[in-house]
């Protein structure tokens, strides 16, 4: 599930004191060789890669490490992702012109979070990609070796996105220079919590499929398999958009906006856009099955395994989600 979402900040906070700072004489700037910290992967270069070197600056590395810290915290603190935020990383990057770059150039191509062995970490981490200055130098988004978004940088706003997709950076060529401040957080979730407030609110509904017992039982199903705690927790709630769990929910009012906010507070926000698409796909179970969308795959595989009667249709999507997903039985 690819998720990338819009912010800003500017009616919220002082971006024009973020610049400043950052663009201060006091405000130290070091030398790295490459565009990714960790390493460059030699598979996902192309015609357009350009590596170069940038400055950055490291505001908290599994500590503070830096005295202006404080101009970084507000920007993570004024975004909601309906849970609490663990940081894992925060640091700055500077980019100048380079000589016969142009519009179709990028960085390397990576992801944000890796393990030691360069390998990919799940969902549960988060980015934010804050624009602390007006430039060009698009951030370009891939899909295997696709661009499917593109946004250029614009003072006080950021991106809030999926730690996995992979991404690239671009230096600027109309303008001096491009700075962002990059977050990457962990959602930390409260399990047993989720699990009382999902049976307060659906103790009422009595339908086989979308009861709490059904729903917990996908929830158990995806814990099994050990998947990250917000696939889960999507499990959980997979069915809370349904007009038929609606009717059912202990909830006075019926405005959707509402419950959806509700549920982002509940679960978060990568999550809730789970729950959200597999509420609303169209012929979901094999829609979701020819797609590419792992977690939804998961989550309408268990969804079909905890099914009571089921028939052989059911029993063949079942069959054809284990051998996509490489489930052994």
């Amino acid at each position: 599930m690819v998720m990338i979402k819009h912010l800003d900040f500017n009616n919220i906070l002082d971006v024009d004191k973020i610049q400043y700072v950052l663009e201060s004489p006091d405000f130290s700037w070091f030398f790295q060789n490459d565009t990714t910290s960790y390493g460059l992967d030699e598979s996902r270069l192309d015609e357009n890669t350009i590596q170069n070197p940038q400055l950055c600056h490291s505001f908290y590395d599994g500590k503070n490490s830096s005295e202006f810290i404080s101009i970084a915290m507000p920007i993570l603190s004024n975004i909601d992702v309906g849970v609490p935020k663990k940081i894992t990383r925060i640091k700055s990057n500077l980019n100048y012109n380079l000589t016969n770059y142009t519009k179709d150039n990028h960085q390397n191509i990576h992801a944000d979070i890796h393990d030691e062995r360069g390998s990919l970490r799940k969902h549960t981490y988060m980015s934010l990609l804050y624009y602390v200055n007006d430039s060009d130098g698009d951030t370009k988004f891939f899909n295997k070796d696709k661009i499917f978004y593109s946004s250029k940088p614009k003072k006080g706003t950021a991106l809030l996105f999926n730690s996995e997709i992979e991404h690239a950076g671009s230096n600027p060529i109309n303008t001096t220079h491009r700075m962002v401040i990059n977050f990457i957080f962990r959602n930390v979730f409260d399990i047993d919590q989720s699990l009382l407030e999902y049976k307060s609110l659906t103790e009422n509904n009595v339908h086989e499929d979308y009861s709490y017992d059904h729903n917990k039982n996908v929830f158990d199903i995806l814990k099994s398999l050990n998947l990250n705690d917000d696939v889960c927790l999507a499990g959980l709630y997979h069915s809370i958009y349904l007009k038929s769990m609606l009717n059912g929910m202990n909830a006075p009012i019926f405005d959707f906006n509402l419950i959806q906010n509700c549920v982002t507070n509940k679960i978060g926000s990568y999550a809730e856009s789970l729950v959200n698409n597999f509420c609303n796909i169209k012929d979901r179970d094999n829609a979701i099955l020819e797609g590419s969308d792992t977690d939804l795959q998961y989550i309408a595989y268990a969804n079909l395994l905890v099914k009571p009667n089921k028939d052989n249709e059911t029993m063949a999507l079942i069959n054809k989600y284990e051998l996509k997903l490489g489930i052994v039985v």
